[in-house]
């Protein structure tokens, strides 16, 4: 698709929606990320599973101009896009648990889409322990064994990265203590 520099890499980049600074919720640290990985030599392509059709150029906007945003395709498209694109790319970035989700479902299905593909997990934070403390907040606290359970699965799923990013030491001790020390 173009010319890339030697040891440059092809990254697709996997969020809920075209991160925009002003919406919170992790996507200003995620806008910086794709600024980083944009300021790279390489190809970035950043594809929008929950929120699919916002307008390509509003989008692009918001986007460094060198940022392939594949608007329109979302959670339906995604597997038919992964296998016309298999191959094409050397790292994967999947962000939010419930998006690691659905790609571990489809490496299930279509190991040969994920061969050779490095999986970055963007966790930011352990979302079981949010779901935790919201719970004690509202009067519900949830049994000890419950709350084991939900970091357990969250961790779980975080086994299938090659590496895990978090935002505080105390969330990456999470995942370093359930094995995963990049």
């Amino acid at each position: 698709r173009q010319r890339l520099p030697a040891g440059a890499q092809r990254v697709l980049m996997l969020e809920d929606r075209v991160p925009d600074p002003a919406l919170g919720q992790g996507y200003p640290r995620a806008a910086a990320l794709v600024r980083a990985l944009a300021a790279q030599p390489g190809a970035l392509t950043l594809l929008p599973l929950l929120r699919p059709h916002e307008q390509a150029t509003d989008a692009q906007a918001r986007m460094p101009i060198n940022v392939e945003v594949m608007t329109g395709v979302g959670l339906a498209g995604l597997a038919g896009f992964l296998a016309a694109r298999a191959g094409h790319y050397q790292t994967l970035i999947v962000s939010r648990p419930h998006n690691l989700e659905v790609v571990a479902a489809l490496r299930r299905k279509h190991p040969d889409w994920f061969r050779g593909l490095r999986l970055v997990y963007d966790a930011e934070a352990l979302v079981a322990l949010r779901e935790i403390e919201r719970a004690r907040v509202l009067g519900r606290p949830l049994p000890e064994a419950a709350q084991r359970r939900l970091i357990d699965a969250e961790l779980a799923l975080a086994s299938m990265a090659d590496t895990v990013v978090a935002v505080s030491e105390a969330e990456a001790a999470h995942f370093r203590a359930a094995g995963r020390p990049d």
